[in-house]
């Protein structure tokens, strides 16, 4: 019986360590960065260096890149999320467009 009761609870916790283990969000995915040439866009020979500073500089300009093209995304999916909400309210309640000054259709200046 006590041998029973070990083996369930040894399964309850693989169980939930699994359960535990697909649910964690996954990492960003490593993305391996490197020179290209200009001419051929082959990668530069492992042989040819860039300066510290110019490294620096360039792992700046990529971060920043991710970042604005991950607002952009997370803005463009605010505007739909409110254009949404907004259609909604003014399907329900048309006397609200009228009072805002707004029109259903894009466009028609109220």
């Amino acid at each position: 019986m006590r041998r029973r009761i070990i083996l369930e609870a040894e399964s309850d916790l693989r169980t939930e360590a699994a359960r535990l283990a697909e649910s964690r969000v996954q990492a960003d995915p490593i993305i391996d960065l490197g020179y290209r040439q200009t001419a051929d866009g082959e990668p530069t020979p492992p042989n040819k260096t860039v300066s510290l500073e110019k490294a620096a500089s360039d792992m700046s300009s990529y971060h920043q890149t991710i970042d604005e093209e991950v607002r952009r995304v997370d803005d463009a999916t605010l505007a739909r999320y409110v254009d949404g909400m907004r259609a909604e309210v003014l399907a329900d309640n048309p006397e609200i467009a009228k009072d805002l000054g707004l029109s259903k259709r894009r466009g028609s200046g109220g």
